[in-house]
């Protein structure tokens, strides 16, 4: 019941608080999206490279993707960070 306690509050709240919500909750999914979306794709290319010789994964982007990985915790912490400030709004 907790959520929809959450969601009672939330519809309590002025536009503006919602909108920013709404906003952050979007750019929290996508980036789950595209974080998914790179892990998948880095596993589909090993994978694909044992099976088929003739592809080729350029070496700037396997080194992004490990970068993206490595940044990720940072990533979350900045998040967090943000919506401890939206709650204090």
């Amino acid at each position: 019941m907790a959520f929809f306690e959450f969601i009672e509050k939330l519809q309590q709240k002025p536009r503006r608080t919602r909108i920013k919500i709404m906003w952050l909750a979007v750019f929290i999914s996508m980036l789950i999206i595209i974080g998914i979306w790179f892990w998948s794709f880095n596993s589909s290319t090993e994978i694909a490279g044992k099976d088929h010789h003739d592809l080729i994964v350029p070496e700037d982007l396997s080194q992004s993707i490990k970068q993206f990985k490595n940044d990720v915790p940072t990533l979350w912490q900045s998040l967090k960070a943000g919506m401890q400030n939206l709650e204090e709004e």
